[in-house]
């Protein structure tokens, strides 16, 4: 069975502007050019923006990545480090994303918090687990036997 929840937007379809990019992530678009002209991040199409002169565009993969640059940059880390580890955290965003989307079963919102059905904790299917969030934003896992 096909689980719905699962089926997140897909956002590969989802693409901004360099000015777009700019206003969302806080990072001037002189900046964008240059991280882009190092390398750092890349425009959907590249070769056409340089060669025709082309609005740049940015996935939101990049955009992550954008922000986790200036996120890093701010803590004080030089521009190359920044990259470095902007790089490293791109790479656990495919094993979130699959976790999520294969075990999240429900969302509901009861009374004053939100929970996140994960499913079974384990191959017995003996106990569930849900993700709580409070109204004040706390979260904590809960663990129940099945009824």
């Amino acid at each position: 069975m096909d689980n719905p929840i699962g089926k997140f937007i897909d956002t590969d379809n989802l693409i901004f502007g360099i000015g777009q990019a700019s206003k969302i992530t806080g990072v001037s678009a002189r900046s964008l050019r240059y991280w882009e002209s190092q390398g750092y991040i890349e425009t959907l199409d590249s070769d056409n923006a340089k060669d025709k002169k082309t609005s740049r565009q940015y996935d939101i993969k990049n955009l992550v990545k954008i922000f986790h640059i200036k996120h890093f940059q701010d803590e004080g880390y030089t521009l190359q480090a920044a990259v470095e580890k902007a790089s490293e955290f791109r790479k656990q965003l495919p094993i979130i994303k699959t976790f999520m989307r294969e075990q999240i079963q429900d969302i509901k919102v009861e009374d004053d918090h939100g929970v996140i059905d994960f499913g079974y904790s384990d191959a017995s299917k003996k106990q569930r687990v849900y993700g709580i969030v409070t109204e004040s934003g706390q979260t904590y896992f809960e663990i129940k036997d099945v009824e």
